[in-house]
């Protein structure tokens, strides 16, 4: 997942090091979240990530200076009067939690989301990016060798034979489905009717439970 040209940090190899900054990332549980607690705190910044209890010293090994456990305080409100120079936003929020967030980013700041766009034009010179994924060969080949190297960690859940495919398939829609009825709950309005148009996917129960990490599938 490459990191738009607007904002003033870069978590790969040979650009601009985030040194000295400091950076709240929201979602360090997930997988995303630990490859991004892990080029944070090798770039140089001091890392302070939201995690539950089951992910929470995974993250800290990754390199998290702090770990706050949103299922025990609101984030809000463990990090109330403090301030970071980047807001990494990959959990799924409504646009009021988004604001709230927001008001962490210090004055010329970065709020960076993955899931439900910032809000824009908050002043203060803090810009509020929307990032999307997409395949950058370079990049990718940059995280592979740091990888190979044994310096990007990545958390294998569960070894499958290729045979389980359908059930792999089964659980990401089910938890497509959960993610979905959620957005439709916060959100409302003309969301909430696209997504209840196909009761099939939205009601779709996962099978066999969640995975946490990634899953890798053998012949």
């Amino acid at each position: 997942m490459p990191w738009p040209s607007t904002t003033r940090w870069c978590l790969l190899p040979g650009r601009a090091r985030s040194t000295g900054q400091n950076i709240l990332i929201n979602g360090a549980g997930s997988a995303v979240g630990g490859y991004a607690v892990q080029l944070a705190a090798q770039a140089g910044a001091t890392v302070t990530a939201t995690a539950g209890a089951r992910s929470r010293d995974r993250v800290r090994f990754y390199g998290a200076g702090r770990v706050v456990d949103y299922a025990v305080t609101p984030v809000v409100r463990a990090l109330a009067g403090q301030h970071f120079d980047v807001v990494l936003q990959l959990a799924p929020a409504s646009a009021e939690e988004n604001a709230q967030l927001v008001d962490l980013v210090t004055d010329g700041g970065a709020f960076v989301s993955v899931t439900t766009p910032g809000p824009q034009d908050v002043g203060r010179g803090v810009r509020t990016v929307h990032v999307f994924g997409r395949s950058d060969v370079t990049q990718l080949a940059e995280l592979v060798a740091r990888v190979d190297a044994g310096d990007l960690a990545i958390e294998v859940a569960q070894r499958l034979p290729l045979a389980d495919l359908p059930t792999v398939h089964a659980r990401a829609a089910g938890r497509f489905a959960r993610i979905a009825e959620l957005a439709a709950r916060a959100e409302g309005g003309a969301l909430a009717e696209r997504l209840r148009a196909d009761q099939a996917a939205v009601r779709a129960p996962a099978a066999a439970g969640e995975l946490a990490g990634k899953t890798v599938l053998t012949p």
